[in-house]
């Protein structure tokens, strides 16, 4: 929440006091701590989950644990304010809110009829107000409930940087695609000075965290927070759109997502219109932002990734770019029969055909946006009599890779996944997939499937063979006639399809909100 938890007993400025009597803002380290020497959320986040200060003899208190390894006065929220790191033990809210949680202790908002809570300093009615300048100076406030171990082993924790896509922008999108390299970095103290100094670059890192993009229907993952900011609202634990794969250090990728899957209840792949999402880029790992998304463009149809350059190579000429590897679209399709009791009810089902997406992307091993299903209902002659429960499905699995030579891999691996698949596994994944989504149970016979025995491999679509609008920068809106970021522009293009004529949609990507440290 946003806030502005109490000031605290000034560190290392002043030893802390001995005495533990007093219970308000900056009586003593045993409630409150304000660090000056800590100005990053990394490192704010790491002293209150150890406490590793205290007890030292120059510094104070104590950071006493039981039995089990946990605080018995353990700091349960911290924040950065005005740069400097505020800290809030339980023992305050155990003081001026007993009996009540850590979280509505930090939102309170009714003083009078509780008779709880220190009326002197309303955290949650504080803050950094509506300036966006001052609120630059502001995290948001982090916190933990009493119980929860100081430190964990979980290795998924994130860090994540949000930024928002509007309908306007997106127009009738059906497929994006964003190329992007990743850099992940042990910590960020050493980042600093190259980045003080002007430095276009920093050096390649050797962090452990891997960099993951998500995107989200807005709707869906942003609320208005209380500064009146969009906020990412991480405890309605929104689902992803598409999900990448987690790139590591020193990889380029180009990642793809089909929109057309947020589309429940068609059972064809055209959009009636493109609604507003969230891009997410997330720092996978330790749950410290320690990874760099360089280079990061998003295009409506596929783009190679950006071109790496080992020491010592050299690229002649600006506007191709070099002579890298060109991306490639691999896709295999097929067609497949179920039996059901009602094909009609079945095909009408939004759940139904994601069930059958999700579980032929189980058994082809790909992200479920790679796959799109169209659904049909028909008779088939069985005996002497037509039969209506029959559902025929046509399937397209899509991967965008960076070269001819992973194409023809992935191709052929795809291929002989799906050929290989038993029936029966995946009528039983088709059934348990529905009843996940949607609680309701079907029969699924699934009498044939029959994939596609070759796989299509064709260069990414909407490129200009001749390099012609290959900039080799990052903005890529310059190379046709002048259009705008939008890229609605078809009246100058004469016969130039749509597609064509706007393909590229999108600069580098900004990350403009920043959210979530999970708390260790």
């Amino acid at each position: 929440p946003a806030g502005e938890l109490p000031e605290g007993w000034e560190l290392p400025n002043h030893k802390c006091p001995d005495s533990t009597d007093g219970y308000g803002p900056g009586s003593g380290c045993h409630v409150t701590m304000r660090i000056n020497t800590i100005n990053d959320a990394e490192q704010c986040c790491k002293m209150c989950s150890s406490l590793s200060w205290l007890g030292h003899a120059d510094i104070g208190d104590n950071a006493d644990v039981d039995e089990n390894g946990l605080h018995l006065n353990p700091c349960v929220a911290w924040q950065i304010v005005e740069g400097r790191c505020r800290l809030t033990r339980k023992a305050y809210f155990d003081y001026w809110n007993p009996g009540m949680t850590v979280r509505d202790s930090i939102i309170q908002t009714d003083f009078d009829s509780t008779n709880l809570g220190n009326r002197d300093w309303r955290i949650f009615g504080r803050g950094c107000g509506d300036s966006a300048e001052n609120c630059n100076h502001f995290s948001y406030i982090y916190h933990r409930e009493v119980g929860v171990p100081s430190s964990s082993n979980n290795l998924t924790a994130g860090f994540r940087k949000v930024v928002k896509v509007e309908q306007d922008l997106l127009a009738d999108t059906e497929t994006i695609h964003i190329a992007v390299a990743v850099n992940a970095h042990d910590g960020r103290q050493d980042t600093r000075a190259a980045v003080t100094q002007g430095q276009t670059a920093v050096e390649s890192g050797n962090g452990t965290d891997c960099g993951q993009l998500e995107i989200f229907l807005a709707s869906e993952a942003m609320t208005t927070g209380t500064t009146g900011y969009d906020e990412f609202n991480e405890e309605s634990a929104p689902t992803p759109v598409c999900k990448s794969e987690c790139i590591t250090t020193g990889q380029t990728a180009v990642f793809s997502c089909n929109l057309t899957s947020v589309t429940a209840g068609t059972s064809t792949s055209r959009r009636l219109s493109t609604p507003d999402i969230v891009v997410s880029a997330s720092s996978v790992g330790s749950g410290y932002d320690q990874v760099d998304f360089t280079s990061m463009t998003m295009f409506k149809t596929a783009m190679p990734p950006p071109e790496t350059v080992d020491e010592g190579d050299s690229t002649e000429g600006g506007s191709n770019g070099g002579q890298g590897s060109v991306a490639k679209v691999v896709t295999v399709s097929g067609e497949a029969t179920l039996t059901v009791a009602d094909a009609a009810a079945f095909v009408a089902d939004p759940n139904a055909r994601l069930g059958v997406q999700k579980a032929i992307a189980s058994v082809a091993s790909v992200e479920e946006t790679a796959v799109t299903v169209v659904l049909s209902a028909f008779r088939r002659l069985q005996g002497r009599m037509l039969q209506g429960t029959s559902v025929k499905v046509e399937f397209t699995i899509t991967k965008t890779v960076a070269s001819e030579e992973e194409a023809m891999s992935k191709g052929a691996e795809l291929v002989a996944t799906l050929q290989s698949s038993d029936t029966s596994a995946l009528g039983a994944a088709i059934v348990s997939e529905i009843e996940a989504l949607s609680g309701k149970t079907y029969e699924v016979e699934v009498a044939a499937f029959t994939p596609d025995t070759e796989p299509v491999i064709a260069d990414v679509p909407g490129e200009d063979a001749s390099g012609s609008d290959s900039t080799g920068g990052s903005s890529g809106d310059e190379g046709s006639s002048g259009e705008g970021s939008s890229g609605d522009d078809g009246s100058t293009g004469g016969e130039q399809s749509r597609d064509e004529s706007s393909s590229r949609f999108g600069s580098a990507l900004s990350f403009l909100t920043f959210a979530v440290l999970p708390f260790m």
